[in-house]
């Protein structure tokens, strides 16, 4: 279906979802404490600035300090999209960096440590009821 197939009132509900939504991520207090205390930790531990952390690199050093503020809001049950959206990427970035979290949470002793303490850093609970479902 073309957008000039959905009938205007379908099309202006649709808008108004997901401006709604976009403005509750951006503009909603509770939400943006989680973007501070997750970024915070995870720079903290990492031992960054904030800017390299958002900032568009491919670099594995800039990556995983990424992919781990990734795997924490997806533990505070933030969607792909709305994680996109706190850090300035596509979702299929998001979806891709929770996928490498989980491999390199299996593979290395480092990172599992650094995630470690960047949730205890971020005060999020990770116990089996808490945990959200990574895809």
């Amino acid at each position: 279906m073309t957008l000039s197939e959905i009938p205007t009132n379908e099309l202006i509900a649709e808008l108004e979802k997901r401006r709604a939504r976009l403005t509750a991520v951006l503009g909603n207090e509770p939400l943006r404490d989680d973007v501070d205390r997750v970024l915070s930790a995870v720079c903290r531990v990492y031992g960054i600035h904030r800017e390299a952390l958002v900032q568009q690199s491919r670099v594995l050093v800039r990556v995983l300090p990424r992919w781990m503020a990734m795997t924490l809001f997806r533990e505070l049950g933030w969607s792909c999209v709305e994680t996109a959206n706190a850090l300035g990427v596509h979702h299929t970035t998001v979806i891709y960096g929770l996928k490498q979290s989980r491999k390199f949470e299996e593979q290395s002793a480092d990172f599992r440590r650094r995630l470690a303490a960047a949730r205890e850093a971020a005060q999020i609970d990770v116990s089996a009821d808490s945990a959200a479902q990574i895809p």
